[in-house]
């Protein structure tokens, strides 16, 4: 996503109105998180993790094999595991996501699909994807990586990409992808989740702070491009 580093949104905070029980309830999952949230479970792209959000501001999510549970479709996000068939519609707000940050892309959205499809949505990748869904259209998704911090001794999941398209804004699209992948990171065993966004960006700190209390730091991002051993070189650098 260029110099500055991967980009993260949810543009305009919270979205739908939610109960204080429902609010309550996410900021409990982050806590518990944060402190070492125990349990076992592992999700293939056969499975669906499943979230909705509700036209009256409630939520719940659940995690099974097969087909995500039936939701009405004109009041409710559904978020599940995405697979290869995701592919095109991923590819489309991935360009959308450039164009937003006034980025050109440098392929084709056909070519973009296969390549994401190739790479990202098999078993085994390194990255999986949440999308977020009504009524079979595609508003958001969510891009990230397992890892495991070493010095904090921390399984980690890291958000590499969130995006919602322009229309699905503060409509509950961001915490219903979000709080799939706390579902996730709690039924993995998983210690901490961690992600950026760009100091400007004011309305994504406003809904990332909205989840309650959240680690910050001040450090810089960096990223090498095409990296080779001649990047290394001291006589190419100042």
């Amino acid at each position: 996503m260029g110099s500055g580093g991967h980009r993260f949104r949810e543009d305009g905070g919270t979205g739908v109105a939610r109960t204080s029980e429902g609010v309550e309830a996410d900021i409990s999952k982050i806590e518990k998180l944060s402190a070492g949230y125990g349990g076992q479970g592992t999700l293939s792209l056969g499975d669906r993790v499943h979230t909705s959000v509700a036209a009256d501001g409630t939520a719940n999510a659940s995690a099974e094999a097969g087909p995500a549970p039936r939701t009405d479709p004109m009041s409710a996000v559904n978020v599940r595991l995405a697979g290869p068939s995701d592919a095109d519609a991923i590819a489309g707000l991935s360009q959308e996501l450039l164009a937003f940050y006034g980025l050109p892309s440098k392929h084709p959205r056909a070519y973009l699909g296969h390549m994401i499809q190739k790479h990202a949505l098999v078993e085994n990748s390194a990255l999986e994807v949440l999308i977020a869904t009504r009524r079979d259209r595609t508003l958001g998704f969510l891009a990230y990586s397992h890892y495991f911090a070493i010095a904090a001794c921390r399984r980690s999941f890291f958000i590499q990409d969130i995006f919602v398209t322009r229309r699905e804004r503060t409509r509950g699209t961001g915490r219903a992808l979000m709080g799939a992948l706390v579902d996730i990171a709690a039924e993995r065993g998983i210690d901490q989740i961690d992600w950026t966004t760009d100091p400007w960006n004011t309305k994504a700190k406003r809904f990332y702070d909205s989840m309650g209390p959240l680690l910050k730091g001040e450090k810089i991002f960096y990223r090498m491009l095409d990296p080779t051993p001649a990047a290394l070189d001291p006589e190419n650098n100042d």
